[in-house]
């Protein structure tokens, strides 16, 4: 029977998780867009026809989106933008009694982890108010480098060319 409630389990834990191999497969607009499918990410509406926004469970508060991770990708760039909520609240599972945690380890975290045992960490570079650190990775679809960034409370990952 815990077997059985153990392989119950797993799929819900892997629920929206996006993970090394799935960035580095994202080599076009169709990539994209089948990673968001496979994810159950949700298309959101923008305000300009140019980038696809996509949330994980998004919901709608007083007009603004709210999810714990959103995506974004632009075709005339070749450019993906993933923002994942590094913030929440643990559950005690003997008392029930739920605490705030602040930051969080999440899918940002592990894959920064990978992505520092697998790729070369090459530059820092800082386009406007966040400074990302670049990675060339030789696994990747994509032209570039794997940029991984911190903006507040929220981890972002994106991929930057490498003629920057």
């Amino acid at each position: 029977k815990k077997l059985i409630l153990l392989l119950l389990f797993i799929p819900l834990v892997s629920f929206g998780q996006i993970k090394y191999k799935d960035i580095m497969k994202i080599k076009n607009q169709q990539a994209f867009e089948k990673l968001m499918f496979d994810k159950q990410f949700s298309e959101t509406e923008s305000d300009n026809d140019i980038t696809l926004y996509y949330a994980l469970n998004p919901t709608t508060v007083e007009g603004e989106v709210r999810a714990t991770k959103f995506a974004s990708y632009t075709p005339v760039l070749f450019k993906f933008f993933f923002t994942i909520i590094r913030t929440g609240t643990s559950t005690n599972l003997y008392t029930g009694v739920v605490t705030d945690a602040g930051i969080m380890a999440n899918d940002y975290d592990s894959m920064l982890r990978k992505v520092k045992r697998k790729c070369k960490f090459v530059k820092m570079f800082k386009p406007s108010s966040t400074n990302y650190a670049c990675y060339e990775c030789k696994d990747s679809e994509f032209d570039g480098y794997l940029a991984f960034g911190l903006v507040g409370t929220q981890g972002v990952i994106t991929n930057i060319p490498s003629d920057d």
